[in-house]
This record gives structure tokens, C-alpha cells and sequence, in this order.
């Protein structure tokens, strides 16, 4: 190729990769700063059984309680991110009733399973990352049932 040609071509990429960065993105609906997003009543079931999950290595996600003493969470969530490993189970805290920085009710892990796969150092596969976390004392509330997968096309909600 001339060097014109190729002063050329570079200066149609560019302009083509200017006009998509400037194009707006057409955001996923619930995210964005024009979302039509609300606070939920924390209290009240289904959101009743969701859980704040955090380790005193400082990760914290979101966790399901299943039953009194059992949350399911995400195995990712329990890694250190220092070390990559997997913290101890005592050093992990369940806040029930969790909302902006208030809970009603805190537990210690007592045992925690991954899912059969799991790479705690890579962060996967999708499939093993899980994990069930015992804990130390029950949480009162109710716990939300496990239930069938839903089929492909159900429609679903975040919580979290």
C-alpha cells in the first residue's frame, strides 16, 4: 500500500472509531444514572432472605439465605484478593437485613463449601461458582425455598 493510501485508510478508522465512541450506548434496563431504580423494603419477602456477605479481607457481595444457618453466595466472593485464596470461614460476617450501612442481625461463618470445580484463583468456571456458607449462629427470617431452574426466556430480577 502507498504511504497515501495508508494515511487514508487511518484517517477513515479513526473517524469511524470517533463516531461510535460518540454514539450514545443504549444502556441495559435498571442501569444507568437514568434508571428508573427504587429502594425495596428490606424487611419484606423475597428481599427478606438476601444477605450481605463480607470477609475481613474486604470482599463483600450479595448471599441468599437458605435456611437459619446456610447462605448461598458466590465463590469468588470469599477469596482474599491479596493472597487469592480462600479466607477462613470465621473470618467471613452474614449481615441480615442489610440496608445502606444498617443490618438487623450478624452472623460468623462456621464451614463453607465451593462448588465441585471451583478455581478460587482464576474465579471460575460460571458453573462452580458457588459457595455454601454454615454459620456460627442462625439468622432470623425467613429463608427463600431452592426452587427448579427457570427455562430459558423467564424473565428475572437483580436483587443486590
Amino acid at each position: 500500500m502507498r504511504p497515501r493510501g495508508s494515511a487514508l485508510l487511518l484517517a477513515v478508522l479513526l473517524a469511524l472509531l470517533l463516531a461510535l465512541g460518540a454514539a450514545p450506548a443504549t444502556p441495559l434496563p435498571g442501569l444507568g444514572e437514568t434508571a428508573a431504580r427504587r429502594p425495596v423494603a428490606v424487611a419484606a419477602p423475597p428481599w427478606s432472605s438476601l444477605v450481605r456477605v463480607q470477609t475481613e479481607a474486604g470482599g463483600r457481595c450479595t448471599g441468599v439465605l437458605i435456611a437459619p444457618d446456610r447462605v448461598l453466595t458466590a465463590a469468588h466472593c470469599l477469596v482474599a484478593r491479596l493472597t487469592g485464596r480462600v479466607v477462613q470461614p470465621g473470618r467471613v460476617h452474614v449481615l441480615a437485613g442489610y440496608d445502606r450501612g444498617d443490618f438487623t442481625a450478624h452472623a460468623r461463618g462456621a464451614a463453607l463449601r465451593l462448588g465441585p470445580g471451583s478455581d478460587p484463583r482464576r474465579g471460575g468456571p460460571a458453573g462452580a461458582d458457588w459457595a455454601l456458607l454454615a454459620l456460627a449462629t442462625p439468622l432470623p427470617g425467613p429463608v427463600l425455598p431452592l426452587a427448579p431452574l427457570p427455562g430459558p426466556g423467564t424473565a428475572a430480577m437483580l436483587g443486590g
